[in-house]
């Protein structure tokens, strides 16, 4: 139980933080639409097979001209292989996203 109160408050923090922390390489603003995509496969990885700390971690990744998720690296030693798996070559449906421009997304993970 408390792994799930866990997951959901990172989840719940995730997506607070989209909103004022999104940050590119060039001042882009991603979509709302667009936020709760990558929100919404965050939210899928199971977090009670790992041993973590409360922690802030940060995903850089690209969208590529197939607009798929390229996740260039994490901040997490943990949980970089789950995140890697989740993210890597998914399909963004968002047409309002730049393609080919390096995006940080800081997690928060609360235990």
């Amino acid at each position: 139980m408390k792994n799930i109160k866990s997951f959901l408050g990172a989840a719940m923090l995730f997506v607070l933080s989209l909103n004022t922390s999104f940050a590119s390489g060039i001042d882009t603003e991603p979509t709302k639409n667009f936020e709760t995509e990558v929100s919404d496969l965050i939210k899928e990885i199971d977090l009670k097979n790992y041993e973590l700390e409360s922690e802030l971690i940060h995903v850089n990744f690209l969208i590529n001209d197939k607009k798929e998720i390229i996740v260039l690296s994490t901040t997490t030693d943990a949980l970089d292989g789950a995140i890697k798996s989740k993210l890597n070559y998914h399909t963004v449906e968002s047409d309002d996203i730049s393609m080919n421009r390096k995006y940080t997304i800081p997690v928060r993970i609360r235990i």
